[in-house]
């Protein structure tokens, strides 16, 4: 059965590949980055342990994997508290904090768009409505020039830009990390960097100044 024209039209648009009717293991065989001797490099440039286990972990996770061998990448792991839950209906959220704390109104983000979203107890009728925000916010005039916002709350992941690079409009100067989801940070508009307020591994709230264009 051949392919539906549209979905490998839409698919190749997505993921920057062009339609072919090869197996895919023999073009990820023509891949260096899938080599053994290409991460055992990697590694040893970062002056890592070459490790089968080290190895795995650069080469599942590329350079995400490298910052978490080196130490750079924050580990998001959950503290054990006094939480008890006896049943369906009641919960303990340490110290007598009661579950119905946790209502109220919150915004979750979901492949990147934000939703507005209600919490409440029992069964209330909740509505859940697409939050108002543009892809990339647009550029706040400052001083010094154009500062470049961060579209949600999260951590640097990586930074694309220095100072004295030029950028284009809708050019990724930045990637975040919320909810193990990357976003990009787009250029809002033309013109040379002038100030990187954000290293990777920052925390960020939404609409913090990453970056300054002029």
């Amino acid at each position: 059965v051949e392919p539906d024209e549209e979905i490998v039209k839409l698919a190749s648009e997505k993921l920057k590949l062009e339609p072919t009717k090869e197996n895919p293991l023999d073009i990820a065989d023509r891949d260096e980055k899938k080599t053994f001797k290409y991460w055992e490099g990697r590694l040893k440039e970062e002056n890592i342990e070459t490790s089968d286990e080290n190895i795995f972990i650069a080469a599942a996770c590329d350079e995400k994997g490298i910052a978490f061998l080196k130490g750079e990448s924050p580990l998001n792991v959950r503290k054990v508290d006094d939480s008890t839950c006896e049943n369906d209906k009641e919960c303990t959220l340490g110290e007598g904090n009661s579950m119905s704390n946790a209502t109220g109104n919150y915004t979750v983000v979901v492949d990147g768009q934000k939703f507005n979203v209600s919490i409440a107890e029992g069964n209330a009728d909740i509505q859940v409505t697409p939050a108002t925000q543009s892809e990339t916010p647009a550029a706040t005039p400052t001083n010094g020039g154009a500062e470049v916002g961060a579209t949600v709350a999260g951590n640097v992941w990586k930074m694309n830009v220095k100072v004295g690079d030029t950028v284009k409009q809708g050019e990724i100067i930045a990637i975040l990390e919320a909810m193990k989801m990357e976003i990009d940070v787009e250029a809002p508009c033309d013109g040379t960097v002038s100030a990187v307020l954000a290293n990777p591994g920052d925390a960020v709230e939404e609409g913090q100044a990453i970056a300054t264009i002029s």
